[in-house]
């Protein structure tokens, strides 16, 4: 791919929630740290030309943003030429319903109760709306529901399998994930920032994309050779039915 299908990026180091699938519940500090307006908007004008999705997701809830409302502005402006979307716990959803509904897509995960889902569905009928019962303990959910993962040995709940040392992985080559402090990472489970490949700050988000160095991680990852990145090496993801999908069309 010329570009990323998906660049997601998190602007904000605090998360409201403890969900027992993630590593907060355990290991990862909860930052009172914020992505600056300034940067935010030189990524943005990185962005110039570029068609995929640019999504507000992270390891952080990003409505808790304390300038949430002016990032939201400025993603989505009118001569904008990709699509916007956000991934939200919704803890701010009611205060700041008009910001959420500047993106063209919405997805909001409920934790509390099924009740809790069904008034958000009112609210916005358009969004996505998916329910996670996080009182679930990790070999009830299943990968209909979610695909518990150890976040590269970040969290605790489960232990590294050893038989995904020679599975296939699309991540890199289809998104790219962007902390708040600026720092370009190939994905979102490498929880422990190990690999850094540039910060929004000197470098472009696109530029970085079609890197000697990210390109060769792409095509190891896409042949099976996770061993080749000490940080993939020590992941368990799968393929679910999308990957699947993703990697006969990348590897055609």
């Amino acid at each position: 791919m010329k570009t990323p299908g998906l660049i997601n990026i998190d602007v904000c180091g605090l998360c409201n929630r403890t969900c027992n699938y993630c590593p907060r519940s355990s290991s990862y500090p909860n930052e009172k740290e914020y992505m600056s307006i300034e940067l935010f908007k030189k990524f943005v004008f990185d962005l110039d030309g570029y068609t995929g999705i640019v999504c507000f997701t992270g390891r952080g809830e990003n409505s808790l943003h304390p300038y949430f409302g002016a990032l939201a502005k400025i993603l989505n402006h009118p001569t904008r030429t990709y699509k916007t979307r956000i991934i939200s716990n919704g803890y701010k959803l009611w205060e700041r319903k008009h910001y959420f509904e500047l993106f063209d897509i919405i997805i909001l995960n409920s934790y509390d109760s099924i009740e809790m889902m069904e008034k958000r569905k009112e609210l916005f009928p358009n969004a996505y709306h998916r329910y996670w019962d996080q009182n679930m303990e990790p070999e009830e959910w299943g990968e209909t529901v979610v695909q518990v993962m150890n976040r590269t040995e970040m969290y605790e709940g489960t232990a590294t399998d050893k038989s995904q040392i020679n599975t296939p992985c699309v991540l890199p080559s289809v998104k790219i994930w962007i902390h708040w402090d600026g720092t370009i990472q190939k994905c979102c489970n490498d929880w422990t920032n190990t690999d850094i490949f540039g910060n929004i700050e000197t470098d472009n988000i696109l530029d970085v994309w079609k890197s000697k160095k990210f390109v060769e991680l792409q095509q190891n990852l896409l042949k099976g050779n996770r061993a080749c990145n000490k940080v993939c090496s020590t992941c368990n993801r799968k393929l679910d039915a999308r990957d699947k999908q993703r990697l006969k069309w990348l590897t055609a």
